[in-house]
């Protein structure tokens, strides 16, 4: 377990955050902890762009890819440790409004912070990123057995094209596999993939054979979602197509990785009589929906 350390002097000039840790409402996490306002990777389809720009936390997507720090965020967390505000039994979140790894939390070491106190508290967590900066952190991730570290996958490595025009600042599919697979080099890792949102143009036999391939035998989880809010791009798939290759992986490796079809996924498919058990593809009674 590492010790609470000391980095480096994080801006003091942001806004201020009344909690640090919060209920989730993603149905796979309970809480969650987002010490970043903004993101730079301006994926197009970002949720959590829409809703600072709706609830007026920024004025624009421009605002927006400029992150800022919350100055007060590791104050407030530190007091929620200390009086045993966060429950250890549930998982936290780190983080579902931006990514930890992203150039501007690299520069302050925000992550690595966030992991030494949570770790410190002996608590749960589960992290998430589109990038390989991941990898600095290994020795507190590596042996910690309450944390769960994960890379956005959103498309094969093929896929480029689409990939640069749907998340035009973030690192090369190729790169984030290879991030997998070093992961799995440390043989102690808890490891998952978001597949969300899939992407257009994705080839998705290639899709599941290259992240169960560099993912290992640490890869544990795999949550499927579908894009959502962006007129048009629900017509660039074969959906019936689509379930059968998320079938066809889930069943051959039901054993050993747990595949999770999110509910608003799931509720799609239903509507268009494209489910697992519409296509004959497995019972009903192996889905929680």
């Amino acid at each position: 377990m590492a010790t609470v350390k000391r980095l480096i002097i994080l801006p003091g000039d942001g806004p201020l955050r009344n909690t640090a840790v919060n209920e989730s409402k993603i149905e796979y996490v309970e809480l969650n902890a987002n010490p970043i306002l903004g993101c730079s990777h301006a994926c197009k389809y970002c949720y959590a762009r829409k809703l600072d720009m709706r609830f007026g936390k920024v004025k624009s997507a421009a605002q927006w890819h400029r992150p800022i720090y919350y100055s007060n965020f590791f104050e407030v967390l530190e007091k929620e440790i200390k009086c045993g505000k966060i429950d250890p039994e549930k998982e936290i979140f780190m983080s579902t409004m931006t990514d930890l790894y992203q150039p501007y939390a690299v520069k302050y070491g925000i992550a690595r912070k966030l992991i030494e106190l949570v770790q410190f508290a002996n608590l749960k967590y589960r992290i998430l990123t589109k990038s390989p900066q991941v990898l600095s952190d290994m020795d507190l991730h590596s042996g910690y057995e309450k944390g769960k570290v994960g890379l956005s996958i959103t498309t094969d490595s093929k896929n480029e094209k689409n990939r640069k025009y749907w998340e035009p600042r973030t690192t090369e599919i190729v790169k984030r596999l290879k991030a997998m697979q070093k992961m799995d080099s440390y043989g102690d890792i808890n490891l998952w993939v978001s597949a969300e949102p899939f992407l257009p143009g994705t080839d998705f036999d290639r899709y599941f054979q290259e992240i169960i391939e560099y993912g290992g035998d640490s890869l544990k989880e795999i949550i499927i979602g579908k894009m959502n809010y962006e007129a048009g791009v629900d017509e660039k798939f074969e959906w019936d197509e689509v379930v059968q290759a998320c079938e066809k992986y889930r069943q051959k490796y039901k054993y050993r990785i747990r595949f999770h079809y999110k509910k608003e996924f799931m509720h799609f498919l239903q509507r268009k009589q494209l489910t697992p058990w519409d296509l004959n593809l497995a019972p009903r009674e192996e889905f929680c929906y």
